[in-house]
């Protein structure tokens, strides 16, 4: 039942916001010239405010973890604060969902607390972190997480900039009746702290003879499919779980424009959900946003952009049916990187192609493991680094072929006591302090993707993966695992 409320959820919020952007939508020839500046959104800054709000939003959440939900970590007293501060940071055992997925989420809302109270990106960056060491330092009984500190700190400074400027394409002050409706709670699923601060200074309702938000516009792009998924065990054919899935792209801005860019003045975002076929709602999730960026013209027609670049990927997979084998989990809440964008100029006036090219240093990221298994944890913790290659060719607007690798190198230096000898039965799981095996694992996920224009606007797609994990470990057997998926779909582009 909870779960066919989520996917009733994710599908209204995909239909909702593409409505929106239906209407807001421009033509995808991302020549901002178009865009006028003469109208600006000018948000009074309120710090305080916005330092209240986390602060409340805290309580709030603890409350409802301590008197309806009764969690045995919400029950708080001076005594489990001295000890928080005592036992300082270790790394805990929530599961990959939680503490890969939903923290970042939740560092979302503090980020927007203040990004809605006139607060611009750095500026909002301390309050996603200062709600984050309040919550783990105050708010539970177990030791503080130094894991979910970086991950909704940092993953959620992310997720909250994508977000809050996914909500100013959606709203427009001009608009009446059902289309404002639709629009005001569209924006309040993608960015509640953001509709929160409407209400309370008057916005939600208030017309203007204009859309306030189009100084904000930024040229888009996006794209939701509908399809079926097969996911292998072990690259059988046959000996695998089907299911359907919602595919989710969105691009953001003209990377090749500008001079100089703010943070997140350009970015990408993907993600997929599942429907049926027993996997976690919730199938991956990735966003690159451009920090920093300087955009030329190496050659004549070409178009070259350097910049920095923050990313964020999740992807999730759970025990396929009639099996304990879990094919694939990996993330990183925390990257940043250089990259390297570039357009060649179009030849025969019929082929595109461009290609992109990523390294990243990850601060926290996590990946599955073999041999650490505690509570619903099954993944190790770490750092390392990772790299992304894409490339796109487009053909005279009949097809296009997609091919991406991506590559995670994650280090694992803090295993757990008396390793590889079971956990002692008498010890405090919360005191573990372990990022799983030690070792390190290398996992390389490759993507090609065709597409077949059926119309300007629809798309039929063949979009398979290919995971390839190599885990060494320091006092157990190292694991090569090898499975793919095919993905089947078709894909309405705005």
């Amino acid at each position: 039942m909870i779960r066919q409320k989520i996917l009733l959820t994710v599908c209204f919020l995909l239909i909702s916001i593409c409505l929106g952007f239906g209407q807001n939508r421009q033509q995808p020839s991302f020549n901002l010239s178009r865009y006028s500046d003469s109208i600006k959104t000018i948000v009074k800054k309120r710090p305080f405010i916005a330092a209240a709000e986390v602060f409340t939003l805290n309580i709030g959440v603890w409350l409802f973890d301590r008197y309806i939900l009764k969690g045995d970590y919400a029950y708080i007293n001076w005594s489990t604060l001295k000890n928080n501060f005592k036992n300082g940071f270790v790394w805990d055992n929530d599961s990959f969902s939680t503490n890969l997925l939903s923290h970042p989420y939740h560092g979302s809302l503090y980020f927007n607390s203040a990004r809605s109270n006139g607060m611009n990106f750095w500026a909002s960056f301390p309050y996603a972190m200062g709600g984050s060491l309040m919550w783990e330092l105050f708010m539970e009984n177990e030791p503080s997480s130094i894991n979910d500190l970086f991950s909704t700190a940092v993953g959620g400074t992310a997720l909250g900039e994508v977000t809050f400027r996914l909500s100013s394409l959606i709203l427009n002050d001009s608009k009446r009746g059902f289309n404002r409706v639709v629009r005001e709670l569209s924006s309040a699923m993608v960015s509640p702290m953001r509709s929160f601060n409407r209400l309370s200074h008057g916005e939600l309702t208030r017309v203007s003879p204009y859309n306030s938000f189009e100084s904000e516009h930024s040229p888009f792009s996006i794209s939701v499919g509908v399809g079926w998924r097969y996911l292998a065990k072990n690259n059988h054919l046959f000996r695998g779980d089907n299911g359907l899935f919602i595919d989710f792209a969105m691009e953001y801005g003209d990377p090749f424009y500008y001079d100089d860019y703010k943070p997140f003045d350009y970015f990408s975002l993907k993600a997929m959900f599942n429907i049926l076929g027993g996997q976690p709602i919730v199938g991956s999730v990735n966003a690159i946003g451009m920090l920093w960026g300087r955009s030329s013209e190496p050659l004549p027609g070409h178009d070259m952009t350097l910049g920095v670049f923050q990313h964020y990927d999740f992807y999730q997979s759970s025990e396929l049916r009639k099996s304990n084998v879990v094919p694939y989990e990996v993330a990183q809440t925390t990257a940043i990187g250089g990259g390297l964008m570039y357009k060649f100029p179009q030849i025969g006036n019929k082929i595109n192609m461009s290609y992109n090219v990523y390294v990243n240093v990850i601060f926290m990221g996590g990946t599955l493991t073999d041999y650490f298994m505690v509570n619903d944890r099954n993944y190790n913790m770490g750092n390392g680094f990772s790299a992304k290659f894409q490339s796109l060719l487009e053909f005279n607007n009949m097809a296009s072929f997609f091919v991406g690798v991506e590559h995670y190198q994650l280090f694992t230096w803090k295993g757990y006591p008396n390793e590889p000898n079971p956990i002692p039965p008498d010890m405090d799981i919360n005191l573990l302090n372990a990022q799983g095996n030690k070792g390190h694992t290398r996992l390389t996920i490759i993507n090609p993707r065709l597409d077949l224009n059926l119309s300007p606007i629809v798309k039929l797609s063949l979009d398979p993966f290919i995971y390839l994990r190599d885990s060494h470990y320091d006092f157990f057997d190292d694991i090569k695992y090898r499975t793919f998926e095919t993905r089947l779909l078709l894909t309405y582009t705005f």
